[in-house]
């Protein structure tokens, strides 16, 4: 059975959406979707060549062991206690900007629940303040999720870095006026009046703050200024925090077992075999054809598709998973990047991500300060919006 390209690709979404709505994993979604979109345009012996070769490649095998050294890490630094360290420590420079850089911190490690931790761990500053609940769960959910567009240890990251085929500084690079913007949002709305009062020196509480930090410091330094292929510098880091932490055999196997989920692998090749299946059955191509047939400019569809995937998905790999591969043409590959559209489309997930109601962090965090959803929710309306006319504003500048 040979289908046209274009309705296929559209039905394969829709599966994709449906299997999510009836709360199937993400990853499982994708793969069923990226399968039917391959099995209904492909013959089935150019579909089970593509599945192979797509589980094969080295550009699927590096997304994996960048994907689950970043889950080691994450659960290693928490289960050894370096993140308490290191927001003990920033409590006691920080004074009221707790507020903002606590879940900053927490941010730059893309752990399960992490919007509660940080909520968390700001329940004193928020009450010695006097800060309003819905200003602080604001501050907490915005401020905890600033990092996703240019820090190489998110999954969205990661998966974006796959699909375009470009390195991690130049995905920072290009992703960076979104979390500028993000961040100026959340400051305008804030505008906080606290009292600074540090519990310590910088001097004092230099120990505590780099023996929490040192992890996250040496990904930057390999990452980001020697330039080391993330593939190599992530399983480092890994294995000298494991040196340094010593986990007994007990603590070991919890780290893997949290760390190590089989759905995590399914997603990075369900994104790669769906990418992979767009280009052979030349959908992308064709959709963008009808688009323009139709009259609808790319550069207006394109950021609205990624928008209300987030929307509806509530999960900040869904858009770089689903919308991304979508309009590859558009946005370009490797030395043809084209720069300005994927932050266009990386920006609209994005926001449409942390507007969603399907959002885990977003009911966790306004629970745990019993706020006003409805209260908290026209900050985050606001900040996104602010957000978006910024880097759209940036776009038609360049």
């Amino acid at each position: 059975m040979h289908l046209d390209s274009a309705p296929a690709l559209f039905a394969a979404i829709g599966i994709i959406l449906l299997l999510i709505k009836l709360r199937v994993h993400v990853g499982y979604a994708i793969v069923a979707g990226a399968g039917f979109l391959a099995l209904v345009t492909l013959s089935m012996r150019e579909a089970l060549y593509l599945g192979f070769s797509t589980l094969t490649s080295w550009a699927t095998l590096k997304l994996m062991l960048i994907l689950f050294s970043v889950l080691l890490l994450s659960y290693t630094m928490e289960s050894a206690g370096m993140l308490t360290r290191l927001t003990s420590a920033l409590s006691k420079l920080g004074g009221g900007l707790t507020l903002i850089t606590v879940p900053l911190l927490i941010g730059l490690l893309p752990m399960p629940a992490g919007a509660l931790v940080s909520a968390m761990m700001l329940s004193g500053i928020v009450r010695e303040q006097g800060i309003a609940r819905e200003k602080a769960t604001f501050a907490n959910y915005w401020f905890r999720h600033l990092w996703i567009p240019v820090w190489p240890l998110y999954p969205a990251f990661i998966i974006t870095m796959g699909v375009v085929e470009v390195d991690t500084l130049q995905l920072v690079e290009i992703n960076l006026p979104l979390t500028l913007a993000a961040l100026l949002a959340g400051l305008l709305l804030l505008r906080l009046n606290v009292r600074f009062r540090a519990a310590g020196s910088f001097r004092e509480t230099l120990p505590e703050l780099a023996s929490g930090a040192w992890p996250i410091a040496a990904i930057v330094l390999l990452a980001l200024v020697l330039k080391v292929e993330l593939a190599f510098a992530m399983p480092a880091v890994l294995l000298l925090t494991l040196a340094h932490t010593r986990p007994d055999k007990q603590k070991l196997k919890e780290i893997c077992g949290k760390a190590l989920d089989r759905r995590m692998a399914v997603l990075i090749f369900g994104v790669m075999l769906f990418r992979n299946a767009i280009e052979a059955s030349s959908a992308a191509s064709r959709v963008i054809e009808l688009l323009s047939g139709a009259g609808l400019p790319v550069l207006a569809v394109a950021p609205l598709v990624s928008f209300l995937i987030g929307f509806a998905v509530g999960i900040e790999m869904a858009p770089p998973s689903i919308a991304l591969p979508l309009f590859i043409s558009f946005v370009g590959r490797g030395d043809a990047i084209v720069g300005e559209h994927l932050l266009l489309i990386f920006a609209a997930g994005y926001l449409g991500v942390q507007l969603s109601p399907m959002h885990l962090c977003f009911t966790v965090s306004a629970s745990y300060f019993k706020a006003s959803m409805s209260g908290v929710y026209r900050y985050v309306a606001l900040a996104s919006l602010l957000s978006f006319a910024m880097v759209a504003g940036f776009v038609i500048l360049l």
